[in-house]
C-alpha cells in the first residue's frame, strides 16, 4: 500500500489560472495539471492507493467554497481531503465545526498563504480548536518558495506554538520545515510531533534528510511529495535513494497515516 499525506488538487475552472500563478511566482513548474482528475491519473500510473489532498484557505471569504469543493473530493474513491481554515475568521470555532461535520479528516494551515505568523495569538487559538475537535493538524513548515523575504512558519515559531497546545496532533510538512532543516535538527529533534517527506528531496542534502528521518520517531515519518509539484512515482524513488532501515519504510508509506488517519489495512 501507499498513502501519499501531501498533494493539492484546484476546482477544474481555476486549476490552470492558480498553477500558473503559482509557477510564476515560485519559478518552478508542476509536475502534472493541478486538478484532481490528474492527480487520480497520477495515482494510478504510480500505484499510490490514496492521496491526502490539503486546501489552503488564503482569505477568510473563500472558507465556504474550498469547503464545499473539500467534500466534494471525499466522495472519490482514494482522495482524502482536509479542510481549511483562516485564522483571521470572524467564525473560527463555526469554521472548525464546518470541517468536522463534513466528515473532512483533518485541518491544513499555510501561514505564509494566509499572511500571519505561526506563533500568532489567533493561529494559536485556530489550531486549538481543531484539536478539541480530535482533528489532525497539517502546518506548512519552514520557508516558502514563492515568499523568500518573510518567513512565518519557522521551527522557533512552531516552539512558541507548542508550550500554549499540548496534545495535539500536528504534522510539519517538508521534513520538519523547508530550508530550517538545521533548526528542525537543533530545536525540533524528540518533540511530539509528525513529519512528512513532501519537497525536500533536492533541496536538503541527501545525507541529512536521510538523519532527520532516521532519528524521528519511527512512528511519526509520513510519505508526501507536494503533488503536482513533485511527480508521485519520482518521490518514490527519492526516498528509496535514502537508504533508509527497510522496517521504515512500511511505516513511512502506509502505516503510520494509516493509524493517523483511523484507517485500517
Amino acid at each position: 500500500m501507499l498513502i501519499d499525506f501531501h498533494t493539492h488538487a484546484f476546482p477544474e475552472k481555476i486549476a490552470a489560472k492558480a498553477i500558473g500563478s503559482l509557477e510564476a511566482s515560485s519559478s518552478t513548474q508542476a509536475a502534472i495539471e493541478g486538478t484532481y482528475p490528474a492527480l487520480l491519473s497520477s495515482m494510478e500510473r504510480n500505484g499510490v492507493d490514496f492521496s491526502v489532498v490539503l486546501p489552503i484557505v488564503t482569505r477568510p471569504a473563500q472558507t465556504k467554497s474550498i469547503l464545499h469543493f473539500a467534500g466534494e473530493l471525499q466522495k472519490i474513491p482514494g482522495l482524502i481531503p482536509f479542510g481549511s481554515v483562516h485564522p483571521l475568521s470572524k467564525d473560527v470555532r463555526g469554521d472548525i465545526r464546518a470541517i468536522k461535520r463534513l466528515g473532512l479528516r483533518g485541518v491544513k494551515f499555510h501561514p505564509d498563504f494566509q499572511d500571519v505568523f505561526l506563533d500568532d495569538i489567533e493561529t494559536i487559538r485556530a489550531m486549538s480548536l481543531a484539536a478539541e475537535e480530535g482533528l489532525p493538524i497539517v502546518i506548512h513548515a519552514g520557508a516558502d518558495i514563492s515568499y523568500p523575504d518573510v518567513h512565518h512558519s519557522t521551527p522557533k515559531r512552531l516552539l512558541n506554538v507548542l508550550r500554549e497546545l499540548k496534545g495535539a496532533t500536528i504534522v510539519c510538512a517538508h521534513t520538519g520545515g523547508w530550508r530550517y532543516w538545521d533548526d528542525v535538527e537543533d530545536l525540533l529533534m524528540g518533540q511530539d510531533l509528525y513529519i512528512d517527506t513532501s519537497y525536500t528531496y533536492g533541496w536538503c542534502q541527501k545525507e541529512q534528510m536521510a538523519r532527520i528521518i532516521r532519528n524521528w520517531d519511527p512512528d511519526k515519518v509520513l510519505f508526501g511529495t507536494d503533488s503536482p509539484w513533485v511527480n508521485q512515482g519520482e518521490a518514490v524513488k527519492q526516498l528509496y535513494e535514502l537508504q533508509l532501515p527497510a522496517e521504515l519504510y512500511d511505516k513511512i508509506f502506509y502505516k503510520n497515516a494509516l493509524r493517523l488517519l483511523g484507517m485500517k489495512e
